[in-house]
């Protein structure tokens, strides 16, 4: 069904993942049933029948200026707060808010006093063209920014017999193993992402590593790698206590704590069949957007 709605997104900033992967996938969805436009600048927002903030929002008085026009305001707080101090301080603002949108299920607790909240997963993105249905002997896996590659190295400083892939963003310098604050340079081979390599070393991949740091922003990031890894036919090891642990306890799922010892000690098909269907069931990008449109448009 149709919408003659406005629906103002931004602001747009490609160099922030979450825009390429929130941002354009919500004004795609949306383009088929109301009008859509995006803005750059937050302090500049484009005042529509609904303003969407993704990550960033505007100073308190824009907030309220908006709000005088009948403008319906929605706020995706993508990894944007530091601590539960910074969201205390922010109970003005956050609370001019029509509808706030998390990606992760520790931050309902943060903001339900606040605004009306609700919880939707990332859509999966990186996965395999057809999950793999069985678990086979290959390297360890992790992807990510270098800059919370940190626990990934005291987690694989302290394993024996390891052979860990590493693939991260370059910004224009080769990353050694070492630079990346591994003890064994033999067991680590680091390479530079890209969309093809991303699909290509997780094709190959035995277990995917998502072990997550200890410091407020790490233990409430979503979950969407492993998503995509579960999604994939790819088992995932993380830490006790993560969002990842958190969100697969969610789908009756138990991650792994440690990388298997032997093929005796090997991933049933079973167990990837049931992560797979878990996780696709609720982060079908189809399924996403649908939510995601249902609750831009107040129609949930």
């Amino acid at each position: 069904m149709s919408s003659s709605k406005h629906i103002s997104i931004g602001p747009e900033l490609p160099e922030f993942g979450s825009w390429n992967w929130l941002g354009i996938g919500l004004g795609n969805a949306l383009q088929s049933t109301c009008q859509t436009s995006t803005f750059t600048d937050v302090h500049h927002p484009l005042a529509a029948d609904v303003v969407v903030f993704l990550k960033f929002k505007p100073p308190l008085e824009t907030l309220k200026q908006l709000r005088r026009q009948n403008c319906r305001l929605i706020f995706l707080p993508v990894d944007v707060y530091g601590s539960a101090s910074e969201i205390d301080l922010d109970i003005e603002s956050i609370g001019c808010f029509d509808l706030v949108i998390v990606s992760s299920r520790r931050h309902l607790r943060y903001f339900n006093s606040m605004a009306n909240v609700e919880y939707v997963d990332h859509p999966l993105k990186y996965v395999l063209p057809k999950p793999r249905d069985t678990w086979t002997r290959g390297p360890s896996l992790w992807i990510g920014r270098h800059c919370n590659i940190g626990p990934v190295a005291d987690w694989a400083n302290q394993q024996a017999n390891l052979d860990l892939w590493v693939l991260t963003e370059s910004e224009g310098c080769e990353l050694s193993p070492k630079d990346l604050g591994f003890h064994n340079p033999k067991s680590v081979r680091v390479g530079t992402w890209s969309e093809s390599k991303h699909i290509d070393w997780l094709s190959q991949a035995s277990v995917a590593v998502d072990i997550k740091g200890h410091d407020f922003r790490a233990r409430h990031k979503p979950p969407a790698k492993a998503f995509d890894y579960l999604a994939s036919g790819i088992p995932v090891l993380t830490n006790q206590g993560s969002s990842v642990a958190l969100e697969m306890a969610e789908r009756n799922l138990k991650p792994l704590y440690r990388l298997p010892a032997s093929h005796s000690d090997s991933v049933s098909a079973d167990y990837l069949a049931r992560c797979a269907s878990a996780v696709q069931r609720t982060a079908k990008p189809d399924f996403v957007w649908q939510q995601m449109t249902q609750f831009v448009l107040g129609n949930s």
